[in-house]
């Protein structure tokens, strides 16, 4: 019988971070091994089946929103920038601070944390355990070298640690990439150390008026609509123009919007669209 090891899984950014790696975290907990997470407190706070819990930040949910504003342009550089100057830069600072602390009051035996959380791969390297990755993008296009090397760098000299030109310390040890091979994009293919699996997840069996009213109706189709965790705060009025086609289509449409938006800004007002709030940040289909 393999000896009880205890696992800290750290996620920077927002639940859908932690999501993808939660059923990694149910299979080592059903497997037998203690199971911890590190990581925002508004979102870890009121979720069960952890051993130990590390929370970081206000636990007060974000405000919420009263308007989702215009859609804007897309625009690579400035996500470019966010990636180079939050992630690596100022939250990896943040999370390299937070971890090592989880790390030093529980000991762990391994870190799993997802692709982002630049600061807490540091971390474990500087605490000298093993560390897990999960991908959390799934085009893989978004780190990119030449944008994160110099945050990177800089933190990893205040820390005592080697320079690493190529960043090859992310991808030294084993990556866990929980979705399909065909989203990656081919100029950015997994590394050597990557393994992609097909996670499972718990299946809510309770009754939801929601999925209910979904499946009600005499409309020969029926649609679900969700832009994501964070991009629906961020996609101006996408909800609106996409709900205003789709209320025209004889198709009965379930959309759900996040914490920071308040459904009721939403002024799209048919028969055969409902518009929910995801309240729960964790909900069944998510918890261990």
């Amino acid at each position: 019988m393999l000896p009880v090891r205890k696992v800290l899984f750290s996620f920077a950014g927002g639940i859908g971070h932690l999501n993808l790696m939660l059923p990694v975290a149910r299979a080592l907990r059903n497997a037998g091994h203690a199971v911890g997470v590190c990581g925002q407190a508004n979102i870890i706070d009121g979720t069960s089946g952890f051993d130990a819990y590390f929370p970081c930040g206000s636990s007060a949910p974000p405000p919420t929103d009263q308007s989702t504003g215009i859609l804007a342009g897309p625009d690579l550089d400035h996500e470019f920038s966010v990636i180079g100057a939050y992630f690596a830069g100022a939250l990896a600072t943040r999370r390299l601070r937070d971890v090592r602390q989880s790390i030093d009051r529980w000991a762990p035996d391994l870190l799993v944390c997802d692709e982002m959380d630049f600061g807490a791969m540091i971390a474990a390297e500087q605490a000298e355990i093993p560390r897990v990755v999960v991908n959390v993008i799934a085009s893989g296009a978004l780190t990119r070298v030449e944008h994160i090397h110099e945050p990177v760098a800089r933190l990893r000299a205040v820390h005592g640690l080697r320079d690493d030109p190529g960043c090859t310390e992310l991808t030294r040890n084993l990556i866990v990439s929980p979705v399909p091979p065909s989203f990656r994009h081919p100029d950015f293919p997994l590394a050597e150390t990557a393994v992609s699996v097909r996670p499972e997840f718990d299946r809510d069996t309770g009754r939801q008026a929601a999925v209910d009213w979904l499946a009600a109706g005499d409309e020969p189709g029926r649609v679900y609509l969700t832009l994501g965790t964070v991009f629906n705060t961020e996609s101006g009025d996408l909800f609106i123009r996409v709900l205003e086609g789709l209320r025209r289509l004889p198709v009965r449409v379930l959309a759900t919007v996040g914490m920071n938006i308040d459904p009721a800004s939403i002024p799209v007002v048919a028969d055969n669209v409902r518009i929910e709030t995801l309240r729960t940040p964790i909900g069944r289909a998510s918890a261990l």
